[in-house]
């Protein structure tokens, strides 16, 4: 097999040291840990990337629109929430997730995590993206998002030093007036949960982000964190049926019957992982912040953070 190609940087391992998960805590009085897998404040945020890569060349109008929401100092804002729980599935606390460029022109961004209400506790999965140039490990942070083309919808983007093989879509929406419990959400329901009584409207300005993650090349997102399949390829081939092909340097298995536990395999050095194979223009599992697809602008988010504070015995 070829060597393969890891992001650098503090949360960034060989394939050989693949882990499950990584845990932190973020306080919310004291606004501990970001969520990038160390024990840094919880406003942590990289400049570069963790690979250090560089996107690509952005038309004026493009980068416009792009910076008109995402630029750290004048942007209209990206901001998700997540919630966690405890090993009694309660909720233990909501933080906040904002990602943005520094500059007009960067194509690397930064993700910054701000504790809202409870402790949080992040829990980060590590995939393995696998084009034909190669394998790349990532956490799957925003800051280990490189941009390249940008257009007035979206762009496309690499992680983990990939080339760019997957799309961002964006659609915006006008929130304005409409209850917040029925638009504030969450990938793990800790917000909705929060705020399931609360009837307050959303002020004027309120945009929610809706944005769509498709491959641009053929790919496999592959849940690298932990072992999935003692058995072979062969072997689930012969109970679920499907197709071996390689995509690179890794072999993968698609096509099974629908009992099958998961869309695809792959094999990682000696390790069967579940996995999903897209070509472009299919959805990938993959999201830009905070495993949800759905973000808000600062007026939005403000207003959220607000509300939520105001239900922190709630959560």
């Amino acid at each position: 097999m070829t060597s393969r190609k890891t992001s650098s940087g503090y949360f960034a391992l060989p394939l050989s040291r693949l882990f499950v998960a990584t845990s932190l805590s973020v306080l919310a009085a004291c606004g501990g840990g970001g969520d990038t897998g160390n024990n840094s404040n919880v406003n942590n945020a990289s400049e570069t990337g963790s690979s250090g890569a560089k996107g690509g060349s952005i038309p004026s109008s493009a980068s416009a629109f792009i910076s008109s929401i995402f630029l750290q100092s004048g942007g209209t804002g990206y901001v998700s929430f997540v919630s966690s729980k405890n090993t009694s599935s309660q909720y233990t606390g909501v933080a906040s997730e904002q990602l943005s460029i520094s500059t007009a022109s960067s194509t690397v961004f930064n993700e910054q995590t701000s504790a809202v209400i409870g402790q949080y506790s992040a829990t980060l999965a590590r995939q393995t993206i696998v084009t034909a140039a190669g394998d790349f490990s990532t956490l799957g942070l925003g800051n280990d998002i490189q941009m390249f083309d940008q257009d007035l919808t979206g762009f496309t983007f690499g992680l983990g030093g990939s080339a760019d093989v997957f799309r961002a879509t964006l659609a915006s929406s006008d929130v304005s007036g409409q209850s917040i419990s029925g638009v504030a959400t969450d990938a793990d329901g800790g917000v909705a949960h929060a705020l399931a009584t609360d009837t307050a409207a959303m002020p004027g300005g309120s945009i929610r982000y809706l944005t769509q993650i498709t491959a641009s090349a053929p790919v496999l997102v592959v849940q690298s964190g932990a072992v999935a399949s003692s058995q072979t390829l062969a072997q689930l081939q012969q109970q679920f049926g499907g197709t071996v092909a390689t995509l690179g340097d890794v072999s993968y298995l698609t096509g099974m019957s629908e009992n099958a536990p998961a869309s695809a395999y792959a094999q990682l050095n000696v390790g069967v992982y579940a996995a999903t194979y897209a070509v472009a223009g299919q959805s990938v599992p993959i999201t830009l912040l905070a495993g949800t697809d759905i973000a808000f602008n600062q007026i939005a988010s403000s207003f959220i953070v607000q509300e939520l504070k105001s239900h922190a015995a709630e959560l």
